[in-house]
């Protein structure tokens, strides 16, 4: 999703323009205090709790906003309203312009301002040394936040707004100047912006793979919508963040189906031709030998329809199928029967072996052209994901088995394993999971810092230090468990914006969103968070290109890569914070520059 202004917000900068003409211009100085308002620009990954005062963050306060940036890529910048009395405020960007090329422009309306809506954090709940408060978290876009009177800041409070800027991929190199105005009534802040854009091209193909789920009993209930149209939005809105998600086809669908393979096969197309890197395989049950197992039947005919569906369209729709076995989930976690984790591996073996053999004597495929001979290599590759660790060091019970009773091992089994990232900590652990299949990572409400959450009152390098030790450890794909879990044990909170905690143990764990009903938006609202995450997505593609010419040209691309964030994430966690981020990232523009990477 290419973020631009709407109408409403181009008439609202009109509106801004003209007004400075009547209206007190007042230069932006750190701080910048008006008799309204003290006003200020910060870091984009800086966290200001509504509820503290502004002076505590006076090592933040920043002379202006700086954007270093690739083009076709987002970045971020923030500004902070403390406010001295009840005031209505309104954002906006002027356009960028070229320091040495003055008819080159970026247009403002190539960035989206939102507004902070903050979440109360009332416990800590893994000791990170996080103050509690009011946290910025989601955020609702300009328009709609004017007209539920969110962008009018409180007397004594901090209100944030967050600008997302999108380079375009034609964007001249070099640097530009700009400014964002900041409208309180009769006053107006001129905040300078400059944007240096690197000659780089961020690459419209996402590689990294991920499982995200979506909940869609929780989309039909608080955003009072079951439809297939509803669930779609929240799928585009993951796409728009270089993510995917584990199922493709919620909500109730107008059109009548004659299978749940045909409506999955019609949403896979779409999926991966809109630029989709995953797509979940459904699984069922069947009890077998006294196990509770997957049907490989069922499974089999999935993959062979599907992929069939994708190949009449020239796709090779298996390099993206991965099954999740939910069915298992943890079982360092939870108690397994002896040999159920053993049979389990064994049925989805048995399906792919099953799906090949449908496949092979469908008269329709041919396994001997050339996207033939590219599926038939791709399906014995699709992983099945277990969330489990290779060895027992982060077992909470006792060591797995086979149904014999003898010890069970995953060693020379064709899974992808999918530990956490204390999995990783370090490199014989991570050797471990070098079986020929991909590598999965996945994070929940544990463990906590230092290793990388999605925690709300997490620092927001966090997430995306998650894409950084995918790149570096060679880590293809990602999982989830929800993005939009608003209640546990089947009650439904009233307002899911008011309280970050809903009894997961951590606060936000599986509330990577939030629904869009109550705001008017269509679908669901981004917070800080998930732009983090799609940050950190850019990065890997950006990570993966540095190691992609460091082999062709005969260098160790893990050093290499370890190297550029050697002070920020290593062995699995964090061993810094926003700044250390910073300056990573920096210093992978700077070398991808130098080195004429991405041009």
């Amino acid at each position: 999703m290419k973020f631009a202004f709407s109408m409403v917000s181009s008439l609202i900068l009109g509106i801004l323009m003209a007004s400075c003409i009547s209206s007190k211009r007042i230069a932006y100085e750190v701080p910048c205090e008006t008799k309204k308002a003290v006003v200020w620009a910060t870091h984009p990954l800086q966290q200001v709790l509504g509820d503290k005062p502004h002076r505590d963050y006076d090592r933040d306060k920043l002379p202006g906003i700086e954007f270093h940036a690739v083009r076709n890529e987002y970045e971020n910048a923030q500004v902070i309203v403390s406010a001295k009395e009840d005031v209505r405020v309104s954002v906006s960007l002027s356009n960028l312009t070229h320091r040495e090329v003055r008819n080159c422009i970026i247009p403002g309306d190539c960035g989206e301002i939102f507004v902070e809506k903050t979440i109360a954090i009332k416990k800590n709940w893994h000791r990170n040394g996080a103050p509690l408060g009011d946290y910025p978290d989601a955020l609702i876009p300009l328009e709609n936040a004017n007209d539920f009177d969110l962008n009018v800041a409180r007397k004594g409070r901090n209100l944030g707004f967050w600008i997302s800027l999108k380079i375009p991929t034609d964007a001249k190199a070099g640097m530009y100047d700009g400014q964002v105005l900041v409208a309180m009534g009769d006053e107006v802040v001129h905040i300078p912006v400059s944007l240096r854009v690197y000659d780089i091209t961020l690459p419209d193909r996402t590689t990294s793979r991920s499982h995200f789920n979506i909940n869609a009993n929780e989309v039909s209930h608080y955003e009072l919508d079951s439809s297939k149209e509803m669930f779609d939005a929240y799928v585009q809105f993951l796409r728009s963040h270089r993510l995917s998600p584990i199922g493709l086809c919620g909500g109730i669908a107008k059109k009548q189906y004659a299978s749940r393979d045909e409506r999955l096969a019609e949403a896979a197309i779409e999926h991966v031709k809109a630029g989709g890197t995953t797509v979940g395989l459904p699984i069922v049950q069947q009890i077998k030998d006294g196990f509770k197992l997957i049907d490989p039947d069922q499974l089999a005919n999935t993959i062979a329809f599907v992929t069939h569906e994708g190949y009449k369209c020239g796709l090779n729709l298996p390099k993206a199928f991965a099954c999740y076995n939910y069915f298992i989930d943890e079982p360092f976690y939870t108690n397994q029967p002896d040999g159920r984790v053993e049979k389990m591996i064994e049925a989805y073996d048995l399906a792919i072996e099953k799906a090949t053999k449908i496949l092979l004597e469908n008269k329709e495929f041919d396994p001997k052209s050339d996207l033939g001979k590219e599926i038939m290599e791709q399906i014995p590759k699709i992983p099945h994901i277990i969330t489990d660790y290779f060895d027992d060091v982060n077992r909470y019970r006792p060591p797995l088995k086979n149904h014999d009773g003898t010890p069970f091992t995953y060693a020379g089994k064709k899974v992808a394993l999918c530990p956490k990232f204390n999995g990783f900590t370090t490199a014989e652990r991570r050797a471990q999971y070098d079986n020929g299949f991909e590598r999965w990572c996945y994070t929940c409400n544990e463990p906590g810092h230092p290793y990388p959450s999605y925690h709300t009152d997490d620092i927001l390098a966090s997430p995306i230090a998650i894409s950084w030790m995918m790149a570096e450890y060679g880590i293809q794909g990602n999982l989830m468990w929800v993005i939009n879990l608003y209640g546990l044990s089947g009650v439904k909170v009233e307002d899911p914006y008011a309280e970050a905690h809903i009894g997961t143990g951590a606060n936000g764990d599986g509330q990577l969103v939030y629904p869009g009903k109550l705001y008017g938006v269509y679908g669901p609202v981004a917070t800080m968070r998930m732009k983090a995450i799609l940050d950190g997505n850019e990065d890997f593609e950006l990570l993966s290109m540095v190691k992609a010419a460091l082999q062709k040209a005969g260098k160790d691309p893990i050093a290499g890569i370890h190297a550029l964030n050697e002070g920020y994430c290593r062995d699995g966690q964090l061993v810094g914070g926003n700044h250390e981020y910073e300056r990573a990232r920096l210093k992978l523009l700077e070398t991808m520059e130098a080195l004429g990477i991405g041009k």
